[in-house]
């Protein structure tokens, strides 16, 4: 899904949040919770489970873009700070492990499901534990020497430890 899909999906989920009066309370207001990413996907359909799955597609397009943006970030540091080209070609492919390794970890905590006429609107609340899934890319950049040793060098690896280990 390119760029332009996904910004059309979160756009057109947040207008369907913004029409509902009888949005549920977790669509309102989702939890903001540290060391966790939560998202909100709306997805409306003739049949049940095609408005569920189309408003989990949305929620976790709003989690990818959000572990994007911060990977993107991590990936920028690592490059204007890490010497060797091998270590920096190394930790790209990591941190693309990473992406879709944590997407994996993304759960359904809430639903909400009503029927207006023929249509289904479903409401989804989904989360990402991102301490756990950022604890995991630390062991997996571990085994990886040369990145690791970088990482270290740079003082990189000690401050996303910190950060993360933090997260609990």
């Amino acid at each position: 899904m390119n760029i332009k899909h996904i910004s059309i999906l979160s756009i057109i989920s947040l207008l369907l949040i913004s029409c509902g009066s009888t949005m549920p309370g977790f669509a309102k207001k989702p939890p903001n919770k540290k060391g966790y990413i939560y998202a909100v996907g709306v997805g409306s359909n003739k049949f049940e489970a095609e408005a569920i799955m189309e408003a989990q597609t949305v929620a976790r397009t709003q989690i990818s873009n959000e572990l994007g943006m911060k990977n993107q970030s991590k990936v920028k540091r690592v490059t204007d700070t890490v010497n060797s080209s091998d270590a920096v070609k190394g930790f790209k492919t990591l941190i693309d492990e990473y992406a879709s390794n944590s997407m994996s970890g993304v759960k359904t905590i809430e639903r909400d499901v009503k029927k207006k006429g023929e249509i289904y609107k479903a409401y989804v609340l989904m989360e990402l534990n991102e301490a756990d899934a950022q604890k995991r890319f630390l062991d997996r950049i571990k085994s990886q020497k040369d990145v690791n040793d970088a990482l270290r060098v740079a003082g990189l690896y000690t401050e996303w430890e910190s950060e993360f280990g933090s997260n609990k």
